[in-house]
């Protein structure tokens, strides 16, 4: 996998010529801002954009092992765990 974001060559290839669209420049897998902007939109694409917690979860599943197999549910788990960890110290902070 390349990048930090890990992309397949296949996937970012996808992705390259929408980022190229939106930045202006060549994407660059290696570049940490063209991966996570990719990142972005693959998960967006996969539907974490409903922000619906179940279309995260499996959107975060499908970014990690291209499938929502039950033996990866760990880390579909964990992204769901850490986002509402994320969200509870908002709602603290803004008290």
């Amino acid at each position: 996998a390349m990048g930090p974001a890990q992309f397949i060559p296949s996937t970012w290839m996808i992705y390259r010529d929408e980022l190229k669209g939106i930045t202006g420049k060549p994407a660059d897998p290696w570049n940490i801002s063209d991966a996570f902007l990719a990142a972005a939109l693959y998960l967006k694409d996969f539907g974490a954009a409903s922000q619906k917690e179940n279309d995260e979860w499996r959107a975060a599943m499908i970014y990690f092992s291209g499938s929502t197999k039950s033996q990866y549910r760990f880390y579909g788990d964990s992204v769901i765990a850490l986002a509402k960890g994320l969200e509870d110290d908002i709602r603290e902070l803004e008290k």
